[in-house]
């Protein structure tokens, strides 16, 4: 059963939100909002950019026990991730689990991965990137930046349901703040989404991946 917030909850998420805009720090402090606030046992916020690999800009507690497998995923699973490639295509600003983004050709993606991954049917998504944690729920909450980019915020939940429902229901509500949030902080400061970090990754691997098998 989804635990049930009072209006004060979020009344007090909300302004802490709304605070944060204009900080010259603004994903740490994300970072420690989503902490006091959201259920989950671990988070990343990402910058997801067309042309380039995935930047990671905050995490949950500032450092994540998993830092091999947040490098291994930056510097090449993305590429087949349902996420990453569901932003390519075009997703809409919204709430998601990560089973919602896995299409029909999810299998076949899996096997033409020329990197190097776990294949495990435990996993939702059919593979763990190396070094990433095992069998967890991943709720996301995703956004759109007016550049062309977009935000990524990945919560790993527990797979007994009631985490993630709980930080989806949380996330479904504060989803018109935290956009706007966003919107107002890309005005105020683009250079914030636009880390000196360039990372040109394996977009022309992406561009030509499956495409002598794969459909569009």
């Amino acid at each position: 059963m989804t635990q049930s917030h009072s209006r004060e909850f979020f009344d007090a998420l909300n302004v802490a939100l709304i605070e944060i805009i204009g900080s010259k720090t603004f994903f740490g402090k994300l970072s420690d909002i989503l902490e006091k606030f959201l259920p989950s046992e671990s988070f990343i916020i990402f910058l997801y950019r067309k042309n380039a690999a995935p930047i990671s800009l905050a995490c949950y507690r500032g450092k994540l026990k998993y830092e091999t497998g947040l490098t291994n995923y930056i510097n090449y699973t993305y590429v087949i991730n349902p996420v990453y490639r569901a932003y390519q295509k075009g997703l809409a600003s919204g709430v998601y689990l990560i089973s919602d983004l896995i299409g029909a050709n999810n299998k076949n993606i899996i096997d033409l991965a020329d990197c190097d991954i776990r294949i495990e049917n435990s996993e939702l998504i059919g593979y763990r990137t190396p070094g990433w944690p095992k069998n967890y729920a991943e709720c996301i909450m995703f956004i759109n930046i007016p550049n062309g980019s977009a935000i990524d915020i990945s919560f790993l939940t527990k797979r007994d349901g009631q985490q993630t429902a709980e930080c989806r229901s949380i996330l479904e509500e504060i989803l018109p703040v935290l956009n706007s949030v966003l919107a107002k902080q890309f005005e105020i400061d683009g250079k914030s989404f636009n880390p000196s970090e360039n990372n040109a990754g394996q977009e022309d691997k992406f561009q030509d991946f499956g495409s002598d098998t794969l459909t569009a």
